[in-house]
C-alpha cells in the first residue's frame, strides 16, 4: 500500500502499539484522523488506546464511532467482543467476533474471542471446534493454541495441554500475544 493509505499509516500506529510505544502510537493516529476524520479503523484504534489508558467509555464512543462507518469494522468488533467476555455476555461476543470474521476470515482474534465466549458458556465441544479450525489456518497463533491448551486442561489432558502451551512459547518466547 501506498505510505499516504490511511491503511498504512493505521498499520505503523498498530506496529507502534504492539512495542509499547503509545504516545507515538496516538500522534500518529491523531494525524491520520484529522487527515481522515471516518476513517473506522483508525477511530477503532483510537479506542484501543483509550482502553489501554484505562478510559473506557472514551474507548466504547470510539468503538461505535467506527462501527456507524463499518459495521464489521475487525478490530471495533473484537475489542468489543473481549468486553463482552469480561462482563459475561458471551452470546454478545460471539455476535461481534463472527461479524468480524465476515471481512476478515483470517483474524484469530476473532476465533480466540468466540472459542472463549463457547467455553464461558461451558460449551467445550464448541471452543475446541473453534480453536481447532483457527489452527488449520494458522497452526502458529499463539493466543489460540493458548486457548486450546486451556480447554485440553479443562479436560484433564494435562500433558496435551502443556504441549499446546510449549508451542505457544515458542512462537512467542516473550509471552506477548500478537494475534
Amino acid at each position: 500500500e501506498d505510505a499516504k493509505s490511511p491503511y498504512a499509516r493505521a498499520n505503523v500506529a498498530i506496529a507502534l502499539l504492539h512495542l509499547g510505544k503509545v504516545s507515538e502510537a496516538t500522534r500518529r493516529l491523531n494525524e491520520l484522523l484529522t487527515k481522515d476524520p471516518g476513517f473506522p479503523s483508525g477511530r477503532a484504534l483510537r479506542g484501543v488506546l483509550a482502553l489501554r489508558m484505562g478510559m473506557g467509555s472514551e474507548a466504547r464512543a470510539e468503538f461505535d464511532a467506527a462501527l456507524a462507518v463499518d459495521p464489521y469494522n475487525p478490530i471495533a468488533n473484537n475489542q468489543l467482543a473481549a468486553e463482552a467476555i469480561r462482563s459475561g455476555k458471551f452470546n454478545d461476543a460471539i455476535r461481534y467476533a463472527r461479524l468480524a470474521l465476515l471481512v476478515d476470515s483470517g483474524n484469530m482474534n476473532s476465533y480466540v474471542n468466540i472459542a472463549t465466549a463457547y467455553r464461558g458458556m461451558g460449551q467445550a465441544e464448541l471452543a475446541k471446534l473453534v480453536a481447532l479450525n483457527a489452527l488449520a489456518i494458522n497452526p502458529r497463533a499463539d493466543r489460540v493454541l493458548n486457548i486450546h491448551g486451556l480447554l485440553l486442561l479443562d479436560e484433564d489432558h494435562v500433558s496435551d495441554a502443556v504441549r499446546q502451551f510449549t508451542r505457544a512459547l515458542r512462537v512467542r518466547p516473550d509471552g506477548v500475544a500478537t494475534n
